[in-house]
């Protein structure tokens, strides 16, 4: 898929509202209505258009996607595959056991108390992901990944141009604790999921 940012027309930047993206949505689909072709191959155009549009929306709207592709267009969703930290890996299989007996037993209670501290712990690393692509961002748009220091200077990536470049070693560092909170958010959603009964 080509950069969903540039596609809705909005700023490359994990903190955006559902109200920008909708704005920007829609004003990228009212734009491609198929009704304003002036013959049948602009139509086709314009419907596949808005069909790019639309899955541009989908990524961009949800935090965990909007986060993977700015991963992706830093070159850096290779970070994603890193381990977790073992106090984490701990801390998640205790509440993976918790919620499994809770959930066997049809203790409520228990679902309910561990709901609210999963979801608190879930704000926490939203807070977590967004301060880390507030700081990898400006370094990523300023250029520093083209110039950094020879003794910071980390493997070959393109940069959020597409162009080939050398990441800072401040970039690699909030892009890997992006990708990390980023791995822990989907761990937590899975829990939550488990715990709301979805699948």
């Amino acid at each position: 898929m080509e950069d969903p940012f540039r596609i809705l027309g909005l700023p490359r930047q994990f903190d955006l509202t559902p109200a920008e993206v909708t704005t920007a949505h829609l004003r990228a689909v009212s734009r491609l209505h198929p009704d304003r072709a002036t013959d049948e191959v602009q139509r086709i155009q314009m419907v596949q258009e808005a069909a790019a549009v639309g899955a541009a929306k989908q990524r961009v709207a949800h935090d965990l996607t909007r986060a993977e592709e700015l991963l992706k267009l830093l070159g850096a969703r290779s970070f994603l595959s890193a381990p977790l930290a073992p106090a984490y890996l701990m801390e998640t299989m205790e509440w993976r056991d918790a919620i499994e007996d809770a959930c066997s037993h049809g203790d409520g209670a228990g679902r309910a108390e561990l709901t609210v501290r999963i979801r608190q712990r879930r704000a926490e690393e939203l807070a977590t992901l967004a301060g880390a692509f507030r700081i990898a961002m400006p370094l990523a748009e300023g250029g520093l990944s083209q110039h950094p220091s020879s003794q910071s200077a980390m493997p070959a990536t393109p940069d959020i141009h597409g162009a080939p470049s050398v990441m800072s070693s401040d970039l690699r560092t909030a892009l890997q604790d992006a990708a990390a909170a980023l791995v822990r958010l989907r761990y937590l959603d899975r829990m939550l999921d488990r715990l709301t009964g979805d699948p």
